[in-house]
């Protein structure tokens, strides 16, 4: 099968825009998600993965982290759908939510998806057989922790 064929209306304009820094990309994705969410509403995952891409853009180009935390809200609502905590995709768009809101000054919602995100990775990381994911996931949670404490007031 074509990737089309498993995934109708998905376009690859909104990922090779974010790929490539373009800021053009936030219109490509936006209508990604509207194509994904009028015309196929049973393909859950193809609907999260469009509301995380399309808030990414959002955060990066058009600046507005208030529209792109209220995208990856939307893609968590469907996360259970298709996934569950120990997917490196759920611990991705509580992570993205996580900055949009430390953005906007929210910390405590900011310090739940990341904390959210970093329980995810560790999860995933012990169920991982293969011992390159497991590194890559373990580098992630890294990150994740990296970057939450240089946003923490000193104690």
């Amino acid at each position: 099968m074509t990737a089309a064929q498993l995934s109708p209306g998905f376009q690859f304009k909104c990922f090779d825009g974010m790929v490539h820094d373009e800021p053009a990309s936030v219109a490509a994705c936006q209508q990604q998600l509207e194509a994904v969410s009028a015309r196929f509403t049973k393909h859950a995952l193809d609907r999260f993965t469009a509301y995380d891409q399309y808030g990414l853009v959002l955060m990066k180009y058009a600046r507005d982290a208030k529209k792109a935390s209220e995208e990856f809200s939307k893609a968590i609502a469907l996360a259970p759908e298709r996934l569950n905590s120990i997917d490196a995709e759920w611990a991705y768009v509580h992570w993205h939510r996580a900055t949009a809101e430390r953005e906007l000054g929210n910390s405590a919602e900011a310090e739940t998806d990341f904390g959210v995100s970093e329980n995810s990775l560790r999860e995933a990381e012990k169920t991982i057989g293969n011992e390159k994911i497991a590194a890559y996931y373990h580098e992630l949670v890294n990150r994740i922790v990296a970057q939450h404490a240089a946003h923490q007031p000193n104690s």
